[in-house]
């Protein structure tokens, strides 16, 4: 347990160091493990509880007592089920993708970017994805090892090689209903939820890629009214012609798919 403590600890300084933040304190028992970080505007505690299976990440202003800090995030995270410190590294990659600085710096690193507010951060495409392992874990490794490589998240691309396959997968299989309906559930919420980007990631790049017309029935029994109308109108764009492009451009190609998919929503 504390290897993977530290394994969190000390990835998530590496990735908001540039933000100015420092290890305040840090301390682990029986209970758990916590750590402190601060910068001039904001401090940030890790917490990792063995007992609640989880990660926990709070913030507050640079001078707040503990009490007054909120809670802002949290990762499942059991040891029993085969959670290591790999998958510690993951948690500190997502809460540092996800936290709101104050202070502007230029972005030399996708995950120490500044976010000026955490209901625009709920509604982007990386936190939907970041969503995904706590109900597809097959899915957790291979982000782990995407956000590595590229040094940041392309989101339609890992749904494309990542989850696409991992979700038909679940379907061939059909042995796990509750996994299904969870999953399922989720899109549902992100759709509305979430801005455009997460929209056409969740129809035309994942929803698309279910052809089948048994699968289709009972994916469409599974999904909200609002994302199976949506998904109805998203399929004439199956098979559409679309001009490849390369990983650096994909949030262009992602801004295509949007744009399609809100056409289509209007007609």
């Amino acid at each position: 347990m504390k290897k993977s403590f530290d394994a969190a600890k000390n990835k998530f300084l590496n990735l908001i160091a540039e933000e100015g933040f420092t290890m305040e304190k840090e301390s682990f028992d029986d209970n758990g493990g916590a750590a402190v970080y601060k910068n001039d505007k904001m401090k940030l505690r890790l917490e990792l509880g063995p007992a609640e299976k989880r990660f926990v990440l709070f913030r507050g202003e640079a001078d707040a007592a503990a009490d007054d800090m909120e809670e802002y995030q949290s990762y499942l995270f059991d040891v029993d089920a085969g959670d290591g410190e790999r998958q510690a590294e993951s948690v500190a990659y997502e809460f540092a993708d996800n936290i709101a600085t104050a202070k502007a710096a230029p972005v030399q690193n996708t995950y120490t970017r500044q976010k000026k507010d955490r209901n625009a951060d709920e509604s982007s495409a990386p936190f939907f994805i970041n969503r995904i392992p706590t109900i597809m874990p097959e899915c957790r490794e291979p982000l782990l090892k995407h956000k590595a490589h590229y040094e940041a998240l392309l989101p339609n691309f890992f749904c494309e090689e990542v989850v696409k396959p991992a979700m038909l997968e679940m379907l061939r299989r059909g042995d796990d209903q509750k996994k299904a309906t969870a999953f399922f559930e989720l899109l549902s919420n992100h759709y509305v939820s979430g801005d455009l980007n997460v929209k056409s990631i969740i129809v035309q790049t994942l929803l698309n890629s279910i052809t089948g017309e048994r699968d289709i029935e009972y994916v469409e029994g599974k999904l909200s009214d609002d994302l199976k109308k949506a998904w109805k109108l998203g399929r004439k764009y199956i098979g559409k012609n679309v001009k490849p492009e390369k990983k650096s451009a994909m949030e262009r190609l992602q801004q295509y798919q949007a744009s399609t998919l809100n056409d289509g929503t209007r007609r």
